[in-house]
């Protein structure tokens, strides 16, 4: 009888340390993903380089770029130039997975506004590295490279 009680009292801590342990993890992840990610900042787009080479700028004077980390609900969102854009993402480690690019259809006044655009949202939706430094972030992908400030 002594046994089973000793064996109920180490399975119920070892629960209990489970749990804790799960929401510790949880903490940590989130707290990861603000810190890296800069939740709630708006960076700028200076540029974006495709893997072609092409170096794409938003094309006026002023106009800029925006994208957004919103870490509590794993969501991306800014102004391409003319355009809201929106997408959902996953973080791990140093890997950020983007999919679900979507966005507003307004028409930019200009045919280059309308190109940097589609590259901008299309070039978004996949995997990319993050790296950091100073008050600048690259996201480097397969398609193209975002660098923010």
């Amino acid at each position: 009888m002594k046994i089973l009680h000793l064996c109920l009292k180490v399975i119920v801590l070892v629960v209990a340390l489970m749990s804790v342990q799960g929401c510790f993890v949880d903490l940590l992840r989130q707290e990861n993903k603000e810190n890296l990610l800069e939740s709630k900042k708006q960076w700028y787009v200076s540029k974006i380089v495709l893997s072609d080479g092409r170096e794409l700028k938003p094309i006026w004077e002023g106009a800029k770029s925006t994208m957004s980390f919103d870490a509590d609900e794993n969501r991306i969102f800014g102004v391409g130039v003319c355009n809201n854009y929106f997408a959902t993402f996953a973080l791990k480690g140093k890997k950020l997975q983007v999919s679900g690019v979507g966005s507003s259809r307004r028409m930019c006044e200009e045919n280059e506004g309308m190109n940097y655009e589609f590259w901008f949202f299309k070039a978004l939706d996949g995997e990319f590295a993050i790296k950091k430094r100073g008050g600048k972030m690259e996201l480097k992908g397969a398609t193209a490279t975002y660098y923010l400030e």
